[in-house]
């Protein structure tokens, strides 16, 4: 049931991004016929066209089976849900690269996996390609922190 109830509050943002497309003025080239707006609606067509098969493929599962979630499973999305939040408070303090990278290790640890060496790694990996992706060659403006995170990161990006 969380899942279709997540799946529809995509389902919205999806259609708010789409109504706001319209709105993107640019450039046109006499031969353009989609003009700038047609990749990123192109884009949240097939968007909202995978989530409707996620949607419908979720519905037939759950009319097979009912499945009651174990206290085990609501205290692990619990401390999810808290550290994603902390996530989140942590970005303009720590920076992006060090909010992620113990956000990743945390939420691994949180679901069980046993191989800590293996999660730190994957957590740095995913942070550092995230930040080179991002930072460096699409030129997003990432957090930085505040304070010697904010100096140790124009190191990295």
């Amino acid at each position: 049931m969380m899942e279709l109830i997540g799946l529809s509050c995509m389902g919205i943002g999806l259609i708010y991004l789409f109504i706001q497309s319209w709105e993107l003025k640019g450039i046109m080239v006499s031969k353009d016929t989609v003009g700038p707006a047609g990749f990123p609606q192109l884009v949240i067509i097939l968007s909202f066209l995978l989530l409707a098969f996620i949607g419908f493929t979720l519905m037939k599962q759950q009319r097979k089976k009912e499945e009651k979630m174990s206290w085990d499973r609501k205290k692990i999305l619990g401390i999810h849900v808290l550290l994603f939040f902390a996530y989140l408070m942590s970005l303009d303090l720590l920076g992006f690269v060090l909010s992620t990278t113990i956000y990743c290790f945390l939420g691994i640890l949180n679901l069980k996996y046993t191989q800590t060496l293996k999660s730190a790694v994957f957590s740095l990996l995913l942070s550092g390609g995230i930040t080179i992706l991002f930072g460096r060659i699409f030129l997003v403006s990432l957090p930085r922190g505040i304070g010697v995170f904010r100096e140790l990161s124009y190191f990295l990006y």
